[in-house]
């Protein structure tokens, strides 16, 4: 009899909640997720259940013969993987990262004024760069945590739909092929 490998301890290292996600740049070519370090490494924070980490379910073909129209084989093309989230920030760090820059609103005559005198300074944006990232979900608990290699992602301008919630950009993503390396790992915590 074999010794079964899919079993109920399977369930002990559940990953719930999002602790952190990090981002490194991407390296053209692959990057090797075994010596990966994060430390130090730019985060961003989404709003409460905005993150998601969703693969489309496959496409299928099926292949049949005539007699009693049975499936004899079929193909499937694997759906895309997306990574989304609502970064609750209008901090220009949010904006230098993800977006061109325009131009700084500082400065004598550079500035704006409101309705009612209030001064605003700060810094104009263009459109949305294409950001290429290596990514780590980490756990709320830290014991679980997911490394994606290849992630290219792109921001929302500013948005606000809720009033009782903070402004947020939109980020929208998609897992791509990470050269010859691993698209994702499976990591748990050692120590």
């Amino acid at each position: 009899m074999p010794n079964a490998t899919l079993t109920k301890a399977m369930l002990d290292d559940l990953h719930k909640g999002n602790a952190a996600i990090s981002l490194l740049p991407y390296t053209a070519g692959g990057v090797s997720l075994a010596g990966l370090d994060f430390t130090g490494a730019d985060q961003v924070f989404t709003e409460q259940d905005s993150f998601t980490l969703a693969p489309a379910d496959p496409s299928t073909n099926a292949f049949r013969v005539d007699q009693y129209d049975e499936i004899i084989d079929f193909d499937f093309e694997n759906g895309d993987w997306t990574i989304n989230g609502n970064i609750p920030s209008w901090a220009t760090e949010v904006f230098d990262y993800f977006f061109n820059a325009g131009e700084t609103i500082s400065g004598d005559g550079q500035t704006v004024k409101g309705q009612e005198g209030i001064v605003y300074s700060g810094k104009g944006y263009k459109e949305a760069k294409e950001v290429e990232v290596t990514i780590l979900v980490e756990s709320k608990s830290k014991k679980t945590a997911i490394a994606l290699g290849h992630v290219k992602i792109v921001v929302n301008p500013p948005a606000i739909d809720d009033h009782q919630k903070p402004g947020y950009v939109k980020f929208v993503g998609y897992v791509l092929a990470n050269g010859t390396h691993s698209k994702f790992a499976i990591l748990k915590a050692t120590a």
